[in-house]
C-alpha cells in the first residue's frame, strides 16, 4: 500500500514544507491587505457617519427655523388680514361721512345758514363794538 508521504505525486517533505511556507506566507499578506482594506472602510464609513450627522444637525436647525417662519408668516398673514378689514371699515365710514357731508351742505338749511353766517359777517365789519 502507498501513503501519501511516499506516492510519487508529492514532492520530498522539504519541498511540501517549502510550499506550504509560501503559501502561509501568502494567505498572511492576503490577511493583511484585507485588513488594510476593512479598516480603510471603516475610517470612510466613521467619516460619512460624522457627516451624516452634522447634516442631520443642520437639517435639524433649519426645519426649526423653517416652523418658527411658518409661523411668523402666519401671524403676519392674521395682522394683515386685521389691518385690511380695519381699512376697509375706515374707508367705508370715510364715504358714509363724505355722503353725510355732501347731503348737508346741499340742504336748504345749511345754505341758508350759510347766508345767515355772511350777513351777520358782513354786519360785524361793519359795526364794530368798542
Amino acid at each position: 500500500m502507498i501513503t501519501p508521504v511516499d506516492s510519487p505525486e508529492m514532492p520530498p517533505d522539504s519541498e511540501l514544507i517549502s510550499s506550504l511556507l509560501n503559501e502561509a506566507y501568502a494567505l498572511r499578506i492576503k490577511n493583511e491587505r484585507l485588513s488594510q482594506y476593512a479598516e480603510g472602510k471603516i475610517g470612510e464609513l466613521v467619516v460619512a457617519r460624522r457627516e451624516m450627522e452634522q447634516m442631520r444637525s443642520g437639517l435639524e436647525t433649519t426645519s426649526k427655523q423653517r416652523n418658527e417662519l411658518s409661523a411668523r408668516v402666519e401671524n403676519l398673514e392674521r395682522e394683515v388680514e386685521n389691518l385690511l378689514t380695519a381699512n376697509a371699515a375706515s374707508i367705508e365710514q370715510r364715504d358714509r361721512l363724505r355722503n353725510r357731508i355732501a347731503e348737508i351742505e346741499a340742504s336748504p338749511d345749511y345754505l341758508r345758514a350759510q347766508r345767515i353766517g355772511r350777513f351777520f359777517q358782513f354786519f360785524k365789519r361793519s359795526n364794530p363794538t368798542k
